[in-house]
């Protein structure tokens, strides 16, 4: 359809009309998506719609956990099934969550009641940082057997699980923190330290305690 210049230059509410009735078409046939429209985009595994997956979608993997036992002072095994989501990060978070959890087993947990962790991050050079709530030190109960028993439930469990992850350093709410029991310093990192599990062996056995030495962190 021509429309002649001159008029529209000399009845310019005419061409606010037709600029409207361009754009009230154009706004139609955007919205003219209809539900079957945003299903189908939804289950388009290609589209940008299908931001977020669900966790049913996803394979497992087994991962080792650490918690302590009542028979001796060293840690033991339990297996667990999480999420093999593409980030290490995330499924570093998901070891720390079942840890809070606790054992599933006859086993007893590490971290206090009501601790929950807060974030959880790797630097560049393979340190990886575990935020925690203020409750790992405010409901801590026992002495240095069980901060030690605490610190490296969770060191030999990521640093087991995850060769990205070469040492470990502990945040409370953010900060670092002198300690969580007044007996490790946590002002330093923490590598892994198998003799703190138990051997096999050593199972119903006389129960024995670990050395209480530092010199394993850095």
């Amino acid at each position: 359809m021509k429309i002649n210049k001159d008029i529209l230059k000399k009845n310019p509410l005419l061409l606010v009309i037709i600029i409207i009735a361009i754009i009230s078409t154009i706004v139609l046939v955007v919205l003219k998506l209809t539900e079957k429209d945003i299903e189908d985009l939804a289950n388009n595994p290609n589209s940008l719609y299908n931001f977020q997956r669900s966790t049913s979608d996803l394979s497992q993997r087994e991962v080792t956990l650490y918690f302590s036992s009542d028979a001796d002072s060293y840690l033991h095994p339990e297996k667990r099934m999480i999420y093999d989501t593409e980030s290490v990060t995330d499924q570093a978070k998901q070891v720390v969550v079942e840890l809070i959890k606790g054992p599933q087993s006859k086993l007893r947990a590490t971290i206090p009641e009501g601790t929950k962790l807060r974030e959880l991050f790797i630097d560049k050079y393979g340190t990886g940082y575990v935020d925690l709530t203020s409750e790992v030190v405010n409901n801590m109960r026992g002495g240095s057997e069980a901060e030690m028993l605490l610190v490296y439930s969770i060191v030999n469990t990521l640093t087991e699980n995850f060769t990205e992850m070469k040492r470990i350093r502990f945040l409370v709410e953010g900060r670092e923190i002198e300690t969580l029991n007044g007996h490790l310093d946590l002002i330093v990192s923490f590598v892994n330290r198998p003799d703190m599990v138990v051997n096999p062996d050593m199972i119903n056995t006389s129960s024995s305690t670990p050395e209480t030495g530092e010199s394993d962190t850095e």
